[in-house]
């Protein structure tokens, strides 16, 4: 079984991209977050004596040393983003971001590992075969078809993480008996404005439990759902307009950006269509 070869290039574009914003985000920190003189030093990484928790960053300890490891990182992944040496950049990229992840797991969030599993796979992937400058210096004008094994567990981890979602939310009331969105919207912890107002409004509370049942729902039914030709659409629809209000009304960082990259996964040969069509248009 093949695939179209734009389905690895839109997803390396997509996720270097953020790799590379979420590196260039980190770097300002950096040496608060990192280094010997920051509130995290290499004792503190050390004490916590997890064989799993490996990180390059072991190595670089002074202020100086981890801006160098920042910047490496930062042209890595923005070469893995224009698909030049795609390969190596992926796979460089990769290993940088785990590297960031566990040298200090006290600051990460549910994004920063959505993008290291997506960046893991495609690893494997035969990320410069199209939409790359490797692919323009090799003169590939065509996309010739890949093995999809990559792709294949690609869509299966993004549905794995909304049916674990799911029923983990199953385990708590508030879900269950429709008060979490409005939870949620009130706690300044999680949402980027007040929404205490929204009380005042009449229907809002039945609005917002409706939202909450169906969010569930969506979760739990997602891979019967996605993997449905007659109701992918509807999936992929649902899925955007969620993670729309993830990005609009939430403090989630890339989160909502990242699921929502993750459908160029599912999507088919016509959408890469018409994304050239459209380039072609405006250059």
């Amino acid at each position: 079984m093949t695939v179209d070869a734009r389905h690895y290039g839109a997803l390396r574009i997509l996720f270097g991209a953020f790799a590379f914003g979420t590196i260039l985000y980190l770097f300002q920190k950096s040496t608060f977050y990192y280094s010997a003189e920051g509130w995290f030093p290499l004792q503190a990484y050390q004490n916590l004596k997890n064989p799993y928790l490996w990180s390059v960053l072991k190595y670089f300890d002074s202020p100086l040393s981890v801006h160098i490891f920042f910047v490496f990182m930062l042209i890595a992944s923005l070469a893995m983003t224009v698909g030049w040496w795609s390969k190596t950049s992926t796979i460089i990229t990769f290993i940088g971001f785990v590297s960031i992840y566990n040298r200090n797991p006290t600051v990460v969030y549910g994004g920063d590992s959505v993008l290291r599993v997506i960046l893991f796979y495609l690893c494997f992937a035969p990320v410069g075969k199209a939409w790359s400058v490797d692919a323009y210096k090799n003169g590939e004008k065509s996309n010739p078809p890949q093995f999809s094994w990559p792709l294949l567990l690609i869509q299966i981890q993004v549905c794995i993480i909304y049916f674990v979602t799911g029923l983990t939310k199953l385990h708590g009331t508030y879900w269950i008996n429709g008060h979490a969105l409005s939870l949620i919207l009130a706690n300044p912890t999680y949402a980027k404005f007040n929404f205490y107002f929204l009380r005042n409004i009449p229907g809002i509370e039945f609005f917002l439990k409706i939202c909450t049942w169906l969010i569930l729902a969506w979760e739990l039914l997602f891979p019967a759902l996605i993997f449905n030709k007659k109701t992918r659409d509807l999936a992929i629809g649902i899925g955007v307009f969620i993670n729309i209000g993830i990005i609009l009304f939430l403090k989630m960082h890339f989160f909502g950006y990242l699921m929502m990259a993750s459908y160029i996964s599912f999507l088919q040969a016509k959408f890469f269509d018409g994304v050239e069509r459209w380039y072609a248009k405006i250059a």
